[in-house]
């Protein structure tokens, strides 16, 4: 029984040998597996590009045109608003200094806004007309209620007011 075990160590010797062999063999063909670099959370953040996102102008309606004219037409006559003026148009110059005259409140209730014009382009073509009363002291003699009417126009995109006052 030797005799014909013998053909099959030597088989799997020689097997044993070609798997080695081929086992070297197939390791020194096999590419190296690169190394895993994980990144940090910061450099994970410094990579984040969160883009700008531009918000579109929202329309302006018209409401919104008229009382931004109303806004800026009342700044407009507050500017406008002159003692001298309002001395010489009343006829108030003649028995009063303008240091004698006080303006003590306006009248809220009484203000009147009327002819409302935003423009084309909302610069040009403006127009609006503003009644207001004020109370006035003249040297604490003299009480009496001051109408002004104030047309605010705008031809050129500058508002521009002219008074005029009564008693």
């Amino acid at each position: 029984m030797q005799a014909s075990q013998a053909p099959v160590i030597w088989t799997i010797i020689i097997s044993a040998l070609i798997i080695v062999v081929s086992v070297f063999w197939l390791s020194s063909t096999i590419p190296e597996i690169p190394e895993i670099v994980i990144p940090t959370a910061s450099e994970i953040a410094a990579a984040i590009v969160i883009p700008t996102v531009e918000v579109p102008e929202m329309p302006t309606t018209y409401i919104d045109l008229r009382d931004d004219l109303k806004t800026q037409s009342l700044s407009v006559c507050n500017e406008e608003f002159d003692m001298d003026d309002l001395l010489d148009d009343t006829g108030l110059d003649s028995d009063y200094d303008d240091d004698e005259v006080t303006v003590v409140r306006e009248y809220l209730d009484d203000r009147h806004i009327y002819y409302v014009n935003v423009g084309i382009d909302n610069a040009d073509d403006r127009h609006m007309n503003i009644d207001r009363v004020f109370k006035i002291d003249v040297d604490d003699d003299y009480k009496d209620k001051v109408y002004v009417t104030c047309e605010v126009t705008s031809d050129d995109g500058e508002l521009e007011a002219e008074l005029s006052y009564s008693l």
